[in-house]
């Protein structure tokens, strides 16, 4: 049987608002989320012989900085999106100034978007 609030004392009552604020503040306020993790990183030469063996080619190249997690300090790296259409197989890799790569992503069953840019679900968002 369930007790009606008022057989409950004021602080019980109190400690339940405050912890369902609480709870509803917390799952509506983003927050951003560093992560610390490692990635394979190898010479040039061996990292692009994976790309090699999947037959995947360089479709796109950028600049991009690093940031390392303990000690906050960006590193300047060039950024490489290899591709194999067939398979639909990509890699993103980048590569430091001293020639080391790193394997920051392997894809599979990669294919072309067609629908709403995510930019157009902020805007309903708003409306809500």
């Amino acid at each position: 049987m369930v007790s009606p609030l008022f057989l409950y004392g004021k602080e019980y009552i109190m400690n339940k608002l405050l912890i369902t604020i609480a709870f509803i503040f917390t799952a509506t306020v983003a927050y951003s989320k560093d992560l610390i993790i490692s990635l394979p990183c190898d010479t040039f030469v061996n990292v692009v012989e994976i790309m090699e063996e999947d037959d995947e080619h360089l479709m796109f190249i950028g600049d991009t900085a690093i940031r390392e997690t303990t000690t906050g300090r960006f590193y300047k790296a060039g950024l490489y999106v290899w591709m194999n259409l067939d398979t639909q197989t990509s890699s993103i890799t980048i590569m430091f100034p001293d020639t080391t790569m790193c394997l920051l992503s392997s894809n599979t069953s990669f294919h072309t978007y067609d629908g709403e840019q995510p930019w157009d679900y902020m805007d309903k968002k708003e409306g809500l």
